[in-house]
């Protein structure tokens, strides 16, 4: 659901869940459980329980998806997703739970956390990004990697990218051709097993960590799915790279760098297990163009691999971090300056007829003097109408031959929810799709297609010109209630799986507005200016990414913004 976020003990085991598993337990010998969860639930305790030989996570599986489930139980269809997130023993042990909202003494979120002492009652909240790019998989692998006292064992049930088969799978890294901007992988696959199935590729790197910058121990770099594979069938795929994907953002440069050493390219079955790497030298440092630092330093405390337990990763915001400063405070007092104020004061021209219509503007660069002089024809009432009733529309000039557009909102369907069912109705409904993470659990670009190709035949019979999605933010923890609309706690699986969607859909002539722009990782207090501090690190490489793969190689034409 939306305005609200999940208390810890909402993702564990209720009394009443625990009786049913202990009678089934008690009267089975062979247990299979089915997860019809979209959050990561705490599944620590599942050793405890012999009698359950299997585990088969479905999140939401929307209109269909039950019938594919009775198909899966059955054997009659060979399981190959993939987990698009850490399953965690406490979900409380992930460094971005400490700065999720602060605990009450009962153990639920406080409706109140993190509020600037010195502001405003009920404004003035904050939320820290204290983790840095050591979120998910990041954090959990690279802590196995270079703390030996961690316990990956008890600390991670399943790793990111995890998920078994009725079949079996070998798989070797061939070859690799550097390409000058790019790395091609060639990995040989073999069905070792007795049942055809499907295999899931992925490629992670490992970068040379100098201490400058943060690198997580592994990084997701590339995926792939093959097709159908019989018994001992093989199957030879090369996955190609970009070698930016491999690189890391310097915020004092404000460039993406690759910094000189070996490259380690594995090839995993999950973000945990190494079936087989490659070393790629680099000799020199690269640092590619086209960037700058977005944003002034605010001497954001994020983590690195020391692991400082007394660091506020670790431990939340310090005391100070509760006192606002003159800036804030200044931004908390809000004023919406007159045109005079800005400089506007002379109206515009209006109402100024030109003889053109909406069509006559087709494929007209937007810098051409043209569109001033369309634009100057509407009147004060057509402007208001255009700019201010939006939601879920826009309205109509007939006169100009603007037509009015429609665009239900939800990343599940192609449809009216409870909010824009006031404006659209509810009669035009597609089906509902399994929800975000069940798609990315796919690990399947041409799946992402057919979704979006799917998504705009239906758009198309129900007369819909735009779609309030899909959703990209990151599953930071697993509290957040709006998880199930997102993809996954990494960027690039997030980022592939949504430009798939988005490029498949504007194919059918329907805009997506991606959402939301940029940060919406919680949702407790953060409908009335909430101020996040992120290292701009970690906002190019974990919460940007997937909107800048949706509008690079999705070419998405709308964007919705966060709160």
């Amino acid at each position: 659901g939306e305005g609200y976020d999940f208390d810890p003990a909402d993702l564990q085991l209720i009394e009443s869940e625990r009786k049913l598993i202990n009678e089934t337990c008690r009267t089975f010998n062979k247990v299979i459980l089915i997860l019809n969860t979209a959050n990561t639930v705490e599944m620590g305790w599942l050793k405890d329980y012999p009698q359950i030989k299997a585990v088969l996570w479905i999140g939401f599986p929307g209109t269909s998806g039950t019938l594919a489930l009775g198909d899966i139980l059955c054997g009659d269809v060979n399981p190959s997703g993939r987990l698009p997130d850490t399953w965690a023993a406490s979900n409380l042990s992930s460094p971005a739970a400490n700065n999720f909202c602060q605990m009450t003494e009962n153990g639920t979120w406080s409706k109140q956390s993190f509020h600037y002492t010195n502001a405003p009652d009920k404004k003035g909240y904050f939320v820290h990004y204290s983790e840095g790019i050591y979120v998910g998989y990041r954090y959990f692998e690279t802590r196995a990697a270079v703390d030996s006292n961690f316990e990956y064992g008890k600390e991670v049930v399943w790793p990111f990218g995890y998920g078994l088969s009725y079949s079996t799978f070998s798989q070797k890294i061939t070859d690799l051709e550097d390409k000058g901007e790019s790395l091609c992988i060639t990995v040989q696959i073999c069905n070792t097993g007795s049942m055809a199935g499907r295999c899931a590729v992925q490629l992670y790197a490992s970068a040379p960590y100098t201490g400058r910058l943060e690198k997580s121990a592994v990084q997701l770099i590339g995926f792939r799915k093959t097709a159908l594979l019989q018994p001992g069938e093989e199957a030879a795929i090369c996955l190609e790279i970009p070698k930016n994907q491999l690189a890391s953002f310097d915020a004092q440069l404000g460039a993406w760098i690759l910094e000189a050493g070996e490259y380690q390219i594995l090839l995993q079955s999950d973000a945990h297990t190494m079936l087989d790497q490659i070393v790629w030298n680099l000799p020199e440092k690269v640092q590619f163009p086209g960037t700058k630092a977005l944003f002034a330093d605010a001497g954001t405390d994020t983590l690195t691999r020391a692991f400082d337990s007394e660091h506020p990763a670790f431990t939340g915001p310090k005391e100070l971090a509760f006192v606002a400063d003159e800036s804030v405070l200044k931004a908390l007092e809000v004023s919406i300056p007159t045109d005079h104020e800005t400089g506007h004061g002379n109206m515009p021209a209006m109402g100024v007829d030109a003889g053109l219509k909406l069509a006559d503007m087709k494929d007209v660069p937007k810098a051409d003097a043209k569109w001033d002089r369309f634009v100057q024809q509407l009147n004060l009432g057509e402007l208001c109408d255009l700019c201010g009733n939006g939601a879920w529309q826009t309205r109509p000039v007939p006169r100009l031959g603007i037509p009015a557009t429609k665009a239900p909102d939800g990343s599940t369907s192609m449809a009216a929810t409870i909010f824009s069912a006031m404006v659209l109705g509810s009669s035009k409904a597609g089906i509902t799709w399994p929800c975000p993470s069940v798609l990315a659990a796919n690990f399947d670009s041409d799946m992402a297609t057919r979704m979006g190709d799917s998504l705009g035949v239906e758009g198309n019979a129900m007369g819909y010109q735009g779609w309030y999605a899909p959703s990209m933010n990151c599953h930071r923890t697993a509290f957040n209630s709006r998880n199930f609309e997102y993809y996954s706690e990494d960027p690039l699986l997030a980022g592939k799986t949504a430009a798939n969607v988005v490029k498949a859909l504007q194919s059918h002539k329907i805009v997506p507005y991606i959402k939301h722009f940029a940060l919406n990782e919680r949702e407790t207090n953060t409908r009335d200016q909430l101020f996040t501090w992120c290292s701009e690190q970690a906002m190019r490489e974990i919460y940007l990414r997937p909107f800048e793969l949706a509008v690079r190689e999705g070419g998405s034409l709308g964007v919705m913004s966060s709160f």
